[in-house]
């Protein structure tokens, strides 16, 4: 095979986990404009503040998650794809022939740690037959836990989606009109078109320090200033997120497949050379 055929083979899956991730955005985005959601707000007799609710909730459609799984392996599976691939190179430049044992343990190497013997121990499994100035391009990639992040999450994300219906995955409160708050909102500062610049006040919303998640009936959203008039139509903003404890906790899941695509993209960029 030329260098193009495999890299075209290695691609293809990338492309078609991105097919996998506009349609997953494009699903959630249609989800939340149909607002699958009914917020409350109940205000304190005393402290005269509203505290807001969810009142109901929509489960997200169960294709959502299945489609972020099948992004996740397309993406996993590239990788390995490049892994097989490099593998094959080393072996007939260095006129190398592998056991049948050995091809099944030809992956892309991703682990929990860098504990250096175990680390040496098991990436050596998955990368036999490949030239040492391609293994030492993946050493650099750091592929565990601490090294490269981005990697494993979506290692463990595969591993986790072969084993159950896929990430926990839902609705989640990502910011708040802060409207009451800043009643004059922000300042945006444009160019006026005659060399110098205008400001206008937009809208500001504030981001949670993370994303309240779960999101189920009764779940506090809000505690409002004193006074605070009540808007029940425009004063959230809610993403889909996953909440995988220890993985990827509310982070939402269009932004996280996007990040984890970027991530085996620069894999396959740094790796390209070594195809011929």
């Amino acid at each position: 095979m030329t260098i193009d055929e495999r890299l075209d083979a290695v691609w293809f899956k990338v492309k078609w986990a991105e097919k996998h991730i506009g349609d997953l955005n494009n699903g959630i985005a249609g989800f939340i404009k149909s607002k699958p959601y009914k917020v409350r707000a109940e205000r304190d007799p005393l402290s005269r503040q509203p505290t807001y609710y969810i009142d109901s909730i929509r489960d997200l459609p169960r294709d959502a998650a299945a489609i972020a799984g099948d992004a996740i392996q397309n993406l996993r599976s590239a990788l390995d794809h490049l892994n097989w691939h490099l593998v094959e190179v080393g072996c007939l430049a260095q006129n190398i022939s592998l056991s049948d044992s050995d091809k099944k343990r030809i992956a892309f190497p991703i682990i929990d740690h860098s504990i250096t013997t175990q680390y040496e121990t098991e990436i050596a499994r998955k990368v036999k037959g490949m030239r040492q100035k391609t293994i030492d391009k993946i050493n650099d990639i750091k592929p565990y836990k601490g090294g490269n992040d981005l990697l494993w999450k979506l290692h463990k994300l595969n591993n986790i989606d072969k084993h159950r219906f896929l990430l926990t995955a839902g609705l989640s409160l990502v910011a708040i009109d802060a409207k009451s708050i800043f009643p004059q909102g922000s300042a945006q500062i444009l160019p006026d078109g005659k060399g110098g610049f205008t400001s206008r006040r937009v809208q500001l919303f504030l981001k949670p320090s993370k994303p309240i998640y779960p999101l189920q009936k009764d779940t506090k959203l809000f505690v409002d200033v004193p006074d605070a008039e009540i808007n029940l139509d425009d004063k959230f903003r809610f993403d889909v997120t996953l909440n995988e404890p220890q993985v990827v906790e509310g982070e939402p899941i269009g932004q996280t497949l996007i990040k984890l695509r970027n991530a085996v993209k620069v894999v396959i960029d740094k790796l390209t050379e070594d195809l011929c």
